[in-house]
């Protein structure tokens, strides 16, 4: 079936290989180098930087907010998050850019910082066919019924199924999850969340090593269920 992306939420993750135990004295050398970098991008005012402290070293954390708040940085002692709301199809080398800036940020205020386990959770809302299909019932046709369980066992109510996989390779130490369910807020829209993993040491390092192959599977995953999706984060370079 034909679809259409329409939008994503991303979240970018760097697991540390142990706690950043500078991060309390350098947070406003950190504040002032993603200030640097994210500058000729995007300018960064002062309200929307910030370090906050607490009696426990999970407490410290350097908060950025950009673009007008739609998307947020946070660095604590255990990891960085960099998460994006609304992405559109022109927005996504920006969101790379953005995230390389921000880690050679942290690479050169917390040098002695390892970074262990990168994670990367996008989520994707597509549009089926001309906007009239009804995600609940495509996702149905591509189950098996006789596994499905009936509605007298949920005191009738109304079951909409979804499809789940998990893949993992450990020779090249990389793992995803996938999950394709309907949008409660839109009858002939899927959502399809992902959350893959990528240990520095393995097959993929980088960014764009990690979000070419996750692009892979997607598109794979999607095509076993029979999608074929139109937009720029679907398609292979």
């Amino acid at each position: 079936m034909k679809a259409t992306f329409e939008h994503m939420d991303l979240v970018y993750e760097i697991i540390f290989s142990e706690p950043s135990f500078d991060l309390p004295e350098r947070g406003v050398a950190l504040l002032k180098a993603v200030h640097e970098n994210m500058n000729p991008v995007f300018p960064i005012p002062s309200s929307d930087m910030q370090i906050l402290g607490g009696n426990t070293l999970s407490d410290v954390c350097v908060r950025v907010s950009m673009f007008n708040g739609s998307a947020k940085v946070e660095v604590t002692t255990e990891k960085c998050s960099i998460s994006f709301a609304g992405l559109g199809n022109n927005h996504l080398e920006l969101c790379k850019t953005c995230i390389s800036l921000i880690e050679q940020a942290i690479r050169n205020t917390l040098p002695s910082l390892k970074f262990k386990t990168a994670a990367i959770r996008p989520t994707l809302f597509l549009a089926l066919g001309d906007g009239t299909e009804d995600a609940s019932s495509y996702l149905a046709n591509l189950l098996d019924s006789s596994s499905l369980p009936g509605s007298d066992n949920f005191n009738g109510a109304t079951l909409h199924p979804g499809i789940n996989l998990e893949a993992e390779n450990e020779k090249e130490y990389w793992n995803i999850i996938l999950n394709v369910f309907r949008n409660r807020e839109k009858a002939s829209s899927l959502v399809v969340s992902c959350s893959a993993l990528y240990d520095e040491q393995g097959a993929f390092q980088g960014l764009e090593s990690q979000t070419e192959h996750l692009k892979h599977l997607v598109n794979t995953f999607l095509g076993k269920i029979d999608l074929d999706v139109s937009g720029l984060y679907l398609e292979e370079s």
